[in-house]
């Protein structure tokens, strides 16, 4: 999923990259999440729970987070990941802006 809030379309991506013949056949995914009650990484398809068990945290949010040294859930983010990116993270601090 991409996009600033509901501004863009989070899969416009998607329908932009079918406009050219790259000579490649693209693989398109939708946004994957964890659930809370599946207690795995699903999409909309995988599961039909509703949004109050879902996870849905974007990059921005993530990047933030460890900028301000707070780890991203672990269903996000795996603890030593998340260490590692918070030991470097004035070049997430740019990315951030």
């Amino acid at each position: 999923m991409a996009g600033v809030g509901k501004y863009y379309d989070p899969h416009g991506a998607h329908k932009l990259f079918k406009k050219f013949n790259l000579g490649i056949e693209p693989m398109a995914f939708k946004e994957s999440y964890p659930c809370k009650l599946c207690g795995s990484m699903v999409t909309e398809k995988t599961c039909r729970h509703g949004p109050d068990s879902s996870l849905r945290v974007s990059m921005t949010q993530i990047r933030k987070m460890l900028v301000n040294d707070a780890r991203p859930p672990e269903e996000i983010m795996r603890p030593d990941i998340a260490d590692l990116l918070m030991k470097y993270k004035s070049s997430l601090n740019d990315a951030s802006k």
